[in-house]
């Protein structure tokens, strides 16, 4: 958005949308310069009080609005039903619209916020992911916009558990357990009365828990039980929690670990390959490290076995299907 503002330095870092003149009439700045301090004490000294400026709009920007939008509504939990969630969501269409045009957005966001696990960053995490996945699969934009609903409102009845429980490392006590497992309802209970309330995101806030082979919760459902779009959430689920944990190193390791998942018929081959295809497709051509320590570089991805590559060893310059040696994984870049 373009506004007049008066010069000073709160300007630095804002686009310039106007060329800039002196007295007999050089070009001091052009339309489009990023503002720096040097700029400004130019802008002053050549006595201009105002100029036409906008703000760059950077993922980064869009993106700690939206967890920042995420705290207040979730902090809002016993009087969210008295929010219009169509309003609320209208507000950051700019995000939504931004992962629609980047769907390679998940490295970015863990490149700089990797350990940070709070209940808002992750809510929308799983949003962002939600849309990526659902982007690869050929959903059209209306749908990819339920799951993005989908994916920040999936773990909002955690609000109602209490602050130790929502915070504690390490393994749950029985009784945490039983008690933590009831997010679902209560996320559930709260939104099941709203008027309007798209059925697709009470069926996640439900059933994201739920496993292909009915070793899940609430319900224990299995694959043809569990809708579609709910299991895509779950997957969104499972990559954040995987990719913002400080135990793995790479992206590799995360999509290692959700094809053990598939293997054990956790979450859907159907859903997790073609992620995995198009996050390994982005790096072909790269340096990397299999897990028996040799570097290599990736040449070719198979349709079904996405991570199981052809690569070039370096050393020997021999070619190796990882196909023929399931043991053998790529585990982090070069």
């Amino acid at each position: 958005m373009e506004e007049m503002l008066e010069i000073s330095f709160d300007l630095v870092g804002k686009t310039l949308e106007q060329d800039i003149y002196s007295e007999l009439n050089i070009l001091l700045l052009k339309k489009g310069t990023v503002l720096t301090e040097t700029n400004i004490l130019l802008l002053k000294k050549h006595d201009y009080r105002s100029v036409k400026v906008s703000e760059k709009i950077t993922f980064e920007k869009l993106y700690n609005k939206n967890i920042d939008r995420i705290t207040d509504l979730f902090t809002s939990y016993n009087s969210i039903e008295k929010v219009s969630l169509d309003a609320w969501f209208e507000e950051d269409e700019k995000l939504f619209q931004f992962i629609v045009r980047n769907p390679s957005l998940t490295e970015e966001i863990y490149s700089t916020h990797k350990g940070e696990t709070s209940l808002y960053r992750h809510s929308a995490n799983v949003g962002i992911i939600a849309v990526i996945i659902g982007k690869i699969l050929g959903y059209s934009r209306k749908n990819l916009k339920i799951l993005w609903k989908m994916g920040i409102l999936h773990d909002i009845g955690k609000m109602k558990l209490s602050t130790d429980l929502l915070h504690k490392h390490g393994e749950l006590s029985k009784i945490e357990e039983s008690e933590y497992q009831k997010h679902t309802y209560y996320g559930w209970n709260l939104f099941k009365g709203v008027n309007d309330i798209d059925v697709n995101i009470l069926n996640a806030i439900k059933y994201h828990h739920e496993k292909i082979d009915g070793s899940g919760h609430p319900k224990g459902l299995k694959v043809n039980e569990i809708p579609l779009m709910v299991q895509m959430i779950s997957v969104a689920d499972l990559f954040d929690k995987l990719s913002a944990s400080e135990e793995m190193t790479s992206i590799f390791q995360v999509m290692n670990q959700l094809i053990n998942e598939t293997q054990q018929n956790q979450l859907n081959p159907a859903i997790v390959i073609p992620l995995i295809r198009y996050k390994f497709m982005q790096k072909v051509g790269k340096d990397i490290i299999l897990s028996d320590g040799r570097k290599a570089k990736i040449i070719f991805i198979h349709e079904n076995e996405p991570n199981q590559p052809l690569v070039n060893i370096v050393e020997t310059d021999e070619y190796i299907d990882l196909r023929k040696y399931h043991t053998l994984k790529v585990v982090d870049f070069l």
